[in-house]
């Protein structure tokens, strides 16, 4: 029962190598069934000559809990601009990914920056700018995105 047990915590953390299956083989033991995932490859494109690209992400520890946003500025040739690191306190994880993308816009225009691609992981929130459903938040956005 016990080296049952051990097989399936194995199975559970998917902590197996050569020998962790040779173990099992040996034993008798069900072999696990590892699903795997089909990878898409991610990568960074250049804004285009004029422009900056924001890079911004959120992320909570549990949702809620505790939450941070970063965020990057780059120029065409890739080269770095700006960052900026928020810890926002207890949030959820839609929260936080809106809070990052407008404290990027607040350094994008405190540097003066307003030729600006974001790019953002969170779905929700992209697909809330790209199709006007932030416009019933646009009262809380006015200062972040009109200050002078």
């Amino acid at each position: 029962m016990c080296l049952k047990k051990i097989a399936v915590d194995l199975k559970v953390h998917r902590q197996l190598n050569k020998q962790d299956l040779d173990l099992l083989n040996e034993l008798n033991l069900e072999m696990p069934r590892l699903v795997t995932r089909k990878c898409h490859p991610v990568t960074w494109s250049r804004p285009p000559s004029g422009w900056i690209k924001l890079n911004c992400d959120g992320s909570c520890r549990n949702n809620p809990g505790s939450s941070r946003g970063r965020g990057i500025l780059w120029d065409i040739d890739g080269n770095f601009k700006a960052a900026f690191s928020t810890h926002f306190g207890i949030g959820t994880n839609n929260r936080v990914e809106l809070k990052a993308m407008l404290e990027g816009i607040q350094l994008c225009k405190s540097l003066f920056f307003s030729k600006v691609i974001i790019e953002s992981d969170s779905k929700l929130i992209v697909d809330w700018f790209r199709t006007g459903l932030f416009s019933c938040l646009f009262p809380l956005l006015r200062p972040v995105l009109f200050a002078v």
